[in-house]
């Protein structure tokens, strides 16, 4: 084979066929090409037969790229050849060979929604109330013990220390698995690993089979996977992973950093090549990528550089708040465009889903058409459609579907016959569900069980349209509905998740405070709120063909690239996240994730802070984030509100990374322990005021009018003011409020 194509490192990595070989490879390195070469110069050059190359992957596109680009090079039909997911991979093995351990080869693989219906199915044969443990935290914790490796008996002592009940459910979910002859994704990996250690022969027979293990995204690999490799690998060493320790981004989903970091631990006498030319991105891109990620301890180390030229500066725009952090965004992609560039060529990143509300609704009113990449718009996340749907309902008591989406959330034992009951009854006498509930003479007239199951959300509709009648405020309504329906509560039980869903049930509020703010009074608010989101709400189909802005969070975008890329929401306790500042591990995680993110650009970098932002309905200063104090301030220009004094202090290493000098790891450990001791916080310079406000002092707002200040926290124009106005109680940022004080 020709391999003139190839860098120096790359070739190296493709010709060092034999014994254990890590490769890392940076972003944007050409990992892929690698791997298909390597496979294509196997089979041709030393004539190994395709079906003794095994090639691992996470994903079916990979999977299928690695088929065609080998193919391609070959020039010969691979499609029986064994490049596949770790879970086709087991799959395969199980059909052919799991009668050894009792597994029909007929079985079915449960997903993640059939996993979580059989766990509901199970709670309820054991009594177990779903209000207090919800089904998807009962198939995470399942999960988890399975994921880390743990023997049977093992994993229920693990897991019955975390929840009450979960035991029980472990053991009775098995049983049922295997009365449905299923298997979940986690299992196809566990009993794979069971049937290679309980038959060793039909181990040896796979180890024979396969003379060389390809791996790709080694750093995604948790320790089921690991495990299964060791297995494979017994007696024959070749075996070759390809990964990027920089990128570990996924250690919530059970992956581990320490696999490719002990790789030589275990696969002893391993050969490291490293990939650090990237073909993507420009110099000033790299060179602040790697600034960042030198910052932490357990990394491998290395160091990208690019033929490609230094390119733009990156900008660091600091917005005073997220509307103008979003119209920045918006402006910058329209100039972009008008100078020739396409709109698919943009994506928008961001590290929680809730920041997505403000970009998208901005992104709409400027005629920019986008795709939500690898997750839902917001106004189509399932707890925000569920307050919608009641909102729609008191709106219009005839919205059958409304009705349907909310009768039994939170859960209340109205299934789904006693809802088709209902129905039927409706069609009958010629009139909405909703007034089936509501006429007393209908109602009496279902059988006894389902009135029973139908009165408690009969009366609390009415008691809802009660309160609508007492509450005119939207807003105020909608916060009344929440507590009423006990939503709170009911988000509590899906643990972590449930955490996530109520960030976005706060933006939901947010949104429909600031509707009611500016619609002034054109009509009653809650109706025209929901017609404007009706309007908002038509999905898109996410298509790369289609000319249009990514939006995404950090962890959707790994894998990608763009020629322009906003990083929006770098501000302390958003990115690094609050839960990491005090966890070295995690913060370290949060600092590869800002590497994946800035590592997508290829020739525009946009990073924005902002000096306030209402994330979670209500206002709050912000401090730009630590990753900004990372980037030496010759990589960057910086625009918006105020000019910055971000200086790059010698602490971060940067220097003596990019001139090869690498401290040990003791030395790292220690720099990272004291880096930020020694450091003086950014400061904020925010607009001055007249006068510092006080507790009591009368103001008054261009858009609230006049209101007493009940509490002031901070000093000047950095304070945040809590006013309380006729209609309602604000907290403002007194620098940009422009609050007037009232004389007496």
């Amino acid at each position: 084979m020709d391999l003139s194509s190839l860098n120096e490192k790359q070739r190296l990595a493709v010709e060092t066929t034999e014994g254990p070989v890590l490769v890392l490879a940076g972003a944007g390195s050409g990992k892929t090409r690698v791997l298909t070469y390597r496979i294509a110069h196997l089979i041709r050059d030393l004539g190994v037969h395709p079906y003794s190359v095994l090639a691992l992957t996470f994903t079916n596109k990979a999977a299928r790229e690695m088929r065609e680009r080998t193919s391609a090079l070959i020039n010969r039909n691979v499609d029986n050849m064994w490049v596949m997911t770790f879970h086709s991979f087991c799959a395969r093995i199980l059909r052919i060979d799991g009668q050894v351990i009792d597994i029909d080869r007929n079985f079915t693989i449960y997903d993640e929604t059939d996993k979580k219906s059989l766990i509901a199915e199970v709670m309820r044969r054991l009594n177990i109330d779903s209000k207090k443990l919800d089904k998807s935290v009962a198939a995470k914790i399942i999960s988890d013990a399975k994921n880390r490796y743990l023997d049977p008996e093992e994993a229920l002592i693990q897991a019955s220390e975390q929840i009450a009940h979960i035991d029980e459910i472990y053991v009775e979910y098995e049983k049922a698995m295997r009365d449905s002859n299923a298997l979940d994704f986690d299992d196809l990996i566990l009993k794979t690993i069971l049937l290679f250690k309980s038959a060793p022969h039909i181990r040896s027979k796979y180890e024979v089979q396969f003379k060389y293990i390809l791996v790709d995204e080694y750093q995604d690999t948790n320790a089921l996977q690991s495990e299964l490799l060791k297995l494979l690998r017994i007696n024959n060493k070749n075996i070759f992973v390809v990964g990027d320790d920089d990128q570990s981004i996924y250690s919530w989903r059970g992956a581990t950093v320490r696999n490719i970091l002990d790789f030589d631990e275990d696969f002893p006498n391993a050969t490291t090549i490293r990939l650090e030319q990237n073909y993507r991105s420009t110099n000033t891109i790299l060179k602040a990528a790697n600034s960042i990620i030198m910052n932490n301890c357990d990394r491998k180390g290395k160091n990208l550089w690019t033929h490609l030229g230094e390119g733009d500066s990156i900008v660091h725009y600091y917005a005073s708040n997220e509307f103008d952090e979003a119209n920045f965004i918006a402006k910058t992609i329209m100039r972009n465009v008008n100078a020739g560039a396409k709109l698919k060529e943009h994506a928008v990143l961001y590290r929680i889903n809730a920041q997505s509300r403000v970009i998208e609704s901005t992104l709409t009113s400027y005629g920019i058409p986008y795709n939500v990449y690898g997750g839902l718009k917001f106004l189509e996340r399932a707890e925000v459609k569920d307050i919608i749907a009641y909102l729609r309902l008191i709106v219009n008591p005839a919205d059958r579907s409304a009705l349907y989406r909310i009768i039994n959330v939170p859960a209340r034992g109205i299934g789904d016959k006693t809802v088709e009951l209902l129905d039927n009854f409706a069609y009958e006498y010629g009139v909405p569900m909703i007034d089936v509930l509501d006429d007393g003479d209908i109602f009496s007239e279902l059988p006894t069980a389902a009135q029973k199951k139908l009165y408690p959300f009969a009366a609390l509709y009415k008691e809802l349209v009660s309160l609508r009648k007492e509450t005119p405020s939207a807003y105020q309504f909608t916060k009344k509905l929440l507590d009423t329906i006990g939503y709170y509560d009911y988000l509590k039980s899906f643990g972590d998740e449930g955490e996530r869903r109520l960030e976005n049930i706060q933006e939901l509020l947010n949104a429909i405070s600031e509707f009611e703010s500016n619609i002034g009074d054109e009509g009653d608010a809650l109706t025209l709120f929901l017609e404007n989101t009706a309007l908002a709400t038509d999905a898109d189909t996410a298509d790369p063909n289609q000319d249009k802005v990514s939006l995404m969070t950090l962890h959707s975008a790994k894998g990608l690239e763009f020629f322009c890329v906003f990083i929006a929401g770098m501000d302390e306790d958003i990115f690094p996240s609050s839960r990491s500042t005090e966890d070295p591990d995690r913060l370290e995680e949060e600092r590869r994730l800002c590497y994946v993110g800035i590592t997508r650009a290829k020739k525009k970098l946009y990073l924005i802070s902002a000096s306030e932002r209402r994330l979670y309905n209500y206002p709050k200063v912000y401090r730009q984030s630590r990753f900004m104090q990372e980037i030496p301030d010759f990589l960057k220009v910086c625009e918006g509100i105020t000019p910055l004094n971000i200086s790059f202090q010698s602490y971060s290493g940067y220097d003596r990374y990019a001139s090869g000098s690498f401290t040990s790891r003791q030395s790292r450990q220690s720099l990272n322990t004291n880096r930020f001791a020694s450091k003086p916080p950014v400061k904020v310079e925010h607009p001055k005021v007249e006068s510092n406000y006080k507790v009591g002092m009368r103001v008054k707002h261009d858009k609230f009018g006049i209101g007493v200040i009940e509490a002031v926290v901070g000093e000047g124009g950095g304070a945040i003011v809590t006013v309380r106005f006729d209609d309602s109680t604000k907290r403002l940022a007194a620098g940009y409020a422009k609050l007037e004080i009232v004389k007496e």
